[in-house]
Protein backbone atom coordinates (compact mmCIF):
# COMPACT_ATOMS: atom_id res chain seq x y z
CA UNK A 1 0.00 0.00 0.00
CA UNK A 2 0.98 3.43 -0.42
CA UNK A 3 1.77 6.17 2.24
CA UNK A 4 -1.59 8.41 0.76
CA UNK A 5 -4.04 5.18 1.10
CA UNK A 6 -2.90 4.63 4.41
CA UNK A 7 -3.16 8.41 5.47
CA UNK A 8 -6.32 8.89 4.10
CA UNK A 9 -7.74 5.66 5.50
CA UNK A 10 -6.10 6.68 8.87
CA UNK A 11 -8.00 10.18 8.77
CA UNK A 12 -11.22 8.15 7.77
CA UNK A 13 -10.68 6.15 10.75
CA UNK A 14 -9.96 9.36 13.16
CA UNK A 15 -13.37 11.37 11.57
CA UNK A 16 -15.56 8.31 12.40
CA UNK A 17 -14.37 7.57 15.63
CA UNK A 18 -14.49 11.14 16.81
CA UNK A 19 -17.74 11.43 15.27
CA UNK A 20 -19.04 8.03 17.28
CA UNK A 21 -17.57 9.63 20.48
CA UNK A 22 -19.16 13.07 20.34
CA UNK A 23 -22.55 11.58 19.41
CA UNK A 24 -22.35 10.19 22.72
CA UNK A 25 -22.05 13.40 24.24
CA UNK A 26 -25.27 14.93 23.26
CA UNK A 27 -27.84 16.83 25.95
CA UNK A 28 -31.47 15.69 26.59
CA UNK A 29 -33.04 18.58 24.05
CA UNK A 30 -30.87 17.43 21.11
CA UNK A 31 -32.16 13.80 21.77
CA UNK A 32 -35.62 14.71 21.78
CA UNK A 33 -35.18 15.77 18.02
CA UNK A 34 -33.46 13.08 16.65
CA UNK A 35 -36.34 11.35 14.70
CA UNK A 36 -36.86 7.54 15.72
CA UNK A 37 -35.28 6.95 18.68
CA UNK A 38 -37.24 5.55 21.47
CA UNK A 39 -36.96 7.31 25.08
CA UNK A 40 -38.42 5.79 28.08
CA UNK A 41 -40.30 6.68 30.93
CA UNK A 42 -38.18 7.60 34.10
CA UNK A 43 -39.97 7.12 37.06
CA UNK A 44 -38.44 7.90 40.32
CA UNK A 45 -39.92 7.67 44.28
CA UNK A 46 -43.41 7.02 45.77
CA UNK A 47 -46.27 6.99 43.88
CA UNK A 48 -48.87 7.93 45.68
CA UNK A 49 -52.41 7.93 44.63
CA UNK A 50 -55.56 9.73 46.13
CA UNK A 51 -56.71 6.40 47.30
CA UNK A 52 -53.57 6.14 49.46
CA UNK A 53 -54.19 9.16 51.17
CA UNK A 54 -57.42 8.48 52.01
CA UNK A 55 -56.71 6.18 54.20
CA UNK A 56 -54.86 7.75 56.18
CA UNK A 57 -56.53 9.63 59.78
CA UNK A 58 -55.21 11.86 62.20
CA UNK A 59 -53.75 9.67 64.96
CA UNK A 60 -52.47 6.49 63.31
CA UNK A 61 -49.21 5.14 64.42
CA UNK A 62 -45.90 5.45 62.17
CA UNK A 63 -46.24 1.80 61.25
CA UNK A 64 -49.80 2.07 59.98
CA UNK A 65 -48.96 5.41 58.31
CA UNK A 66 -45.68 3.50 57.01
CA UNK A 67 -47.97 0.78 55.56
CA UNK A 68 -51.22 3.04 54.00
CA UNK A 69 -47.94 4.61 52.03
CA UNK A 70 -44.99 2.89 51.75
CA UNK A 71 -41.74 3.82 52.86
CA UNK A 72 -40.84 7.69 52.83
CA UNK A 73 -38.27 8.18 50.30
CA UNK A 74 -36.52 10.98 52.98
CA UNK A 75 -36.65 11.52 56.40
CA UNK A 76 -34.74 13.77 57.61
CA UNK A 77 -32.22 13.28 60.50
CA UNK A 78 -32.65 16.48 62.55
CA UNK A 79 -36.72 16.51 62.03
CA UNK A 80 -37.61 12.21 62.26
CA UNK A 81 -40.91 13.60 62.81
CA UNK A 82 -41.35 14.62 59.16
CA UNK A 83 -41.40 12.25 56.21
CA UNK A 84 -41.87 13.08 52.77
CA UNK A 85 -42.82 11.04 49.94
CA UNK A 86 -41.30 12.47 46.42
CA UNK A 87 -42.36 11.48 42.87
CA UNK A 88 -41.01 12.49 39.37
CA UNK A 89 -42.38 10.85 36.03
CA UNK A 90 -40.57 11.99 33.25
CA UNK A 91 -41.77 10.87 29.74
CA UNK A 92 -39.81 10.21 26.91
CA UNK A 93 -41.45 12.97 25.11
CA UNK A 94 -39.76 15.30 27.78
CA UNK A 95 -43.49 15.67 29.89
CA UNK A 96 -42.41 16.07 33.51
CA UNK A 97 -44.45 15.30 36.71
CA UNK A 98 -43.36 15.78 39.79
CA UNK A 99 -45.57 15.32 43.29
CA UNK A 100 -44.24 16.42 47.40
CA UNK A 101 -46.51 14.79 50.01
CA UNK A 102 -45.26 15.69 54.21
CA UNK A 103 -46.05 13.43 56.58
CA UNK A 104 -45.71 15.47 59.91
CA UNK A 105 -45.89 13.43 63.31
CA UNK A 106 -46.26 14.47 66.65
CA UNK A 107 -45.36 12.04 69.61
CA UNK A 108 -45.66 9.37 67.30
CA UNK A 109 -49.15 9.68 66.06
CA UNK A 110 -49.67 11.32 62.87
CA UNK A 111 -50.41 14.86 63.26
CA UNK A 112 -50.60 16.68 59.82
CA UNK A 113 -50.60 16.10 56.00
CA UNK A 114 -48.83 18.69 53.24
CA UNK A 115 -48.64 18.67 49.45
CA UNK A 116 -49.82 17.96 46.47
CA UNK A 117 -52.50 15.21 47.20
CA UNK A 118 -52.91 13.47 43.63
CA UNK A 119 -57.13 13.91 42.55
CA UNK A 120 -57.12 11.10 39.41
CA UNK A 121 -60.57 10.14 38.86
CA UNK A 122 -59.27 7.92 36.55
CA UNK A 123 -58.46 5.49 39.84
CA UNK A 124 -61.79 5.92 41.35
CA UNK A 125 -63.23 4.46 37.66
CA UNK A 126 -60.72 1.71 37.82
CA UNK A 127 -61.75 0.30 40.98
CA UNK A 128 -65.08 -0.29 38.74
CA UNK A 129 -64.06 -0.58 35.45
CA UNK A 130 -64.32 -4.24 34.25
CA UNK A 131 -61.04 -5.70 31.76
CA UNK A 132 -62.21 -7.32 28.48
CA UNK A 133 -59.17 -8.84 26.94
CA UNK A 134 -59.73 -10.24 23.31
CA UNK A 135 -57.30 -13.30 22.62
CA UNK A 136 -56.46 -14.41 19.58
CA UNK A 137 -56.50 -17.55 18.49
CA UNK A 138 -53.22 -18.43 16.85
CA UNK A 139 -53.14 -21.19 13.61
CA UNK A 140 -56.79 -20.21 12.74
CA UNK A 141 -56.31 -16.59 11.53
CA UNK A 142 -54.25 -16.79 8.38
CA UNK A 143 -51.38 -14.01 7.98
CA UNK A 144 -51.95 -11.33 5.73
CA UNK A 145 -49.79 -12.34 2.53
CA UNK A 146 -46.72 -9.63 2.98
CA UNK A 147 -46.01 -11.22 6.57
CA UNK A 148 -45.88 -14.47 5.27
CA UNK A 149 -43.44 -13.44 2.77
CA UNK A 150 -41.36 -11.52 4.89
CA UNK A 151 -41.39 -14.67 6.87
CA UNK A 152 -40.28 -16.61 4.40
CA UNK A 153 -37.59 -14.27 4.03
CA UNK A 154 -36.35 -13.58 6.96
CA UNK A 155 -36.03 -17.60 7.74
Amino acid sequence: MNRQNISSRLALGLVLFGSALSSACTNDLVAHRIPGVYRIDIEQGNQITAKMVDRLQIGMTERQVRYALGSPLMIDTFHPERWDYLYQMKRGNGDFEQRHITVYFSEGKLAQIEGEIPSDPADAEADHAETVVDVPVHGLIKKPFFERVWDWITL
